[in-house]
């Protein structure tokens, strides 16, 4: 039993891994910072073109989105961990 536990954990590394060195590519990563700066540009220009009490609710917005996304990405982690803990019983 301990050699069918080794072999999934390292099973779950390497998975994990390969999916790190995947998103970490040198074009992926150039080509998502350069996309986020022209954003963060945009979103820079359009608030500050706007009457304070407005570029706050925006920003505000803004704030509120993120911390919806960071949520669902916590939600979804746990939920493969769960995922993850039930198959290794059932294995």
């Amino acid at each position: 039993m301990d050699e069918m536990k080794k072999l999934i954990e390292a099973a779950i590394q390497q998975r994990m891994q390969d999916g790190y060195q995947k998103l970490q590519t040198a074009e992926v990563v150039r080509e998502k910072n350069e996309y986020y700066e022209k954003i963060q540009h945009e979103y820079e220009r359009v608030t500050s073109g706007l009457p304070d009490c407005q570029a706050k609710i925006l920003r505000k917005y803004s704030d509120c989105l993120l911390e919806m996304e960071a949520e669902n990405e916590a939600f979804f982690y746990r939920l493969g961990l769960r995922d993850g803990y039930s198959l290794r019983r059932l294995i």
